[in-house]
C-alpha cells in the first residue's frame, strides 16, 4: 500500500480493509451492525409507544373532559409533554447527527439543546394552565363524574401496562459493556 497524502485520504479509505487487520474490520462491522440493528428496533418500539401514547392522550382528554377530572386532564398534559418530547428528541438527534458543512462548521448539535429547551416551555406552559384551572376549581363549586373517572383511569393502567411490555429490554445495557 503506497502511502498517501492527508487530502487524499476520504472516510471510505480509513475503514477500508487496507487500513486495519482484517480480522479488526470484520468484528467492528459485525458489532456495529448489530448494534444499528438493535436501535432500529428500539426506534420502532418507540414509535409504536408514542403513537398509544398520543391516542390515549386524546382519550384522557375527551374522558378527562366528559367526567369533569382535572387529575385525569393533568395525566393527559403529562402525556402530552412526554409525547413532545419524544417527537422533539428523535428529530433534535437525527439533524443532530448529521454531519458538520461549511455554514454549520461544528454540526447540528445545538438542535439537541433546543429541542430540551423546548420540552421545557411546553411543560410551564401545561403547569400554567393546570395551576390556573385548579385555582378556579378551588373557588368554584364542580361536580366530577366518578365512573367515567374511574373508566378512564383504568383504561390508563392498561395502555401503562402495554407501554411496559412492549419496551421490556429497550435499556438493558448488555453485560460486556458492565463491566
Amino acid at each position: 500500500m503506497k502511502k498517501q497524502s492527508p487530502k487524499q485520504l476520504t472516510k471510505e479509505k480509513l475503514l477500508s480493509i487496507e487500513t486495519f487487520p482484517t480480522s479488526h474490520t470484520k468484528d467492528s462491522n459485525h458489532l456495529f451492525q448489530k448494534k444499528q440493528k438493535e436501535a432500529e428496533k428500539a426506534m420502532r418500539k418507540l414509535i409504536f409507544v408514542t403513537i398509544m401514547c398520543t391516542f390515549f392522550m386524546i382519550c384522557e382528554l375527551i374522558g378527562g373532559y366528559i367526567s369533569g377530572s382535572l387529575a385525569i386532564m393533568t395525566d393527559a398534559a403529562h402525556l402530552l409533554s412526554d409525547v413532545v418530547g419524544f417527537v422533539i428528541s428523535y428529530y433534535a438527534v437525527k439533524l443532530g447527527s448529521k454531519d458538520a458543512t461549511f455554514e454549520m462548521s461544528y454540526g447540528y448539535h445545538r438542535t439537541e439543546i433546543l429541542g430540551a429547551m423546548a420540552s421545557i416551555i411546553i411543560i410551564w406552559v401545561l403547569l400554567i394552565w393546570l395551576i390556573n384551572e385548579a385555582i378556579f376549581r378551588l373557588m368554584n363549586d364542580f361536580t366530577i363524574n366518578e365512573e367515567v373517572m374511574l373508566f378512564t383511569a383504568l383504561l390508563g393502567f392498561g395502555v401503562n401496562l402495554l407501554n411496559i411490555f412492549v419496551l421490556e429490554g429497550c435499556a438493558q445495557v448488555p453485560e460486556t459493556e458492565i463491566k
